[in-house]
């Protein structure tokens, strides 16, 4: 689904609710998915745009955005030498995807509501509170403490890490512990889309990089042995942690929201965007080769 907003003006409705919500949880962190979101039935676009009426508000999971581009690094990444053609089609995906993420954030700051004060953008301030939400969900996860965790986060995660603290035993206790962070966090996709059928309101979401070294165990108490889990080994090493953390806020007729956790993605694969780019006439943008 390709919500691309070349001309702010002339945005077209949002709707997520026709395809598959992708929310996926870090391998070497908690191996969070989401608890029966993802084959969930789900409202039609008539019954939300009567709640949303009726109510002046909207549910705050309404999926990751269309065309959301998470930069592919590393090995994922087609090099320069080895496949150009791929290598220049992934840059030329990304140029188009920024302009479209500063269209978006013009529109959204000066033209989505008239008046003032403009609607902030909090573009400095993001990287930080991502990093205090990040620990603070993380925290709230390893005491179990499902109020922190609903005050922080969307329906989704609230309920896939509910379903994890629910599974415990009852002598279990679990300890994550961010060691240190490594570098600054990073916004590395912006998103912005108007919901359908509601004047001046619209959906920011943002992706965030984080990079930490952390570590995450199972504590049993009557034993008071320790068992090692997910991130740290066997030897008791601390691992890297890279995550993309999803986070958005709503504006919902001219009021804004507070920043929520909707979840975690991925870097983006390069054949997403082989077969997004496939699908268009060939005068348009380069296409990776085969």
């Amino acid at each position: 689904m390709n919500m691309a907003l070349q001309q702010p003006v002339r945005w077209r409705p949002l709707t997520p609710f026709l395809y598959p919500q992708r929310r996926t949880w870090p391998v070497r962190s908690l191996h969070l998915q989401p608890s029966g979101q993802k084959n969930a039935a789900q409202k039609s676009m008539a019954v939300q745009r009567q709640e949303a009426s009726n109510k002046e508000n909207i549910r705050g999971d309404l999926g990751l955005l269309p065309g959301t581009f998470v930069r592919p690094t590393g090995p994922k990444k087609p090099s320069l030498l080895r496949d150009p053609r791929k290598w220049i089609a992934l840059e030329w995906y990304w140029v188009k995807r920024k302009w479209e993420s500063t269209t978006g954030l013009f529109f959204y700051k000066f033209f989505l509501r008239k008046g003032k004060p403009r609607p902030k953008l909090d573009r400095r301030k993001i990287g930080p509170k991502a990093q205090v939400m990040y620990e603070n969900m993380y925290t709230s996860f390893a005491n179990g403490d499902i109020e922190s965790i609903k005050s922080t986060c969307l329906e989704g995660v609230v309920a896939s890490l509910r379903s994890r603290i629910n599974s415990r035993r009852p002598d279990e206790k679990v300890r994550w512990t961010l060691h240190k962070y490594i570098g600054r966090p990073r916004i590395v996709s912006t998103k912005i889309a108007a919901l359908p059928d509601m004047d001046t309101s619209a959906l920011y979401q943002v992706v965030v990089q984080i990079k930490s070294v952390q570590s995450l165990k199972g504590i049993s108490k009557g034993r008071n042995a320790e068992k090692d889990t997910v991130v740290e080994d066997s030897k008791g090493k601390q691992n890297e942690v890279v995550e993309y953390l999803v986070m958005q806020k709503m504006m919902l007729r001219g009021r804004e929201g507070s920043w929520k956790i909707w979840g975690t993605t991925e870097e983006t694969d390069v054949k997403d965007v082989w077969k997004e780019q496939s699908s268009k006439p060939k005068a348009s943008s380069p296409a990776v080769a085969r």
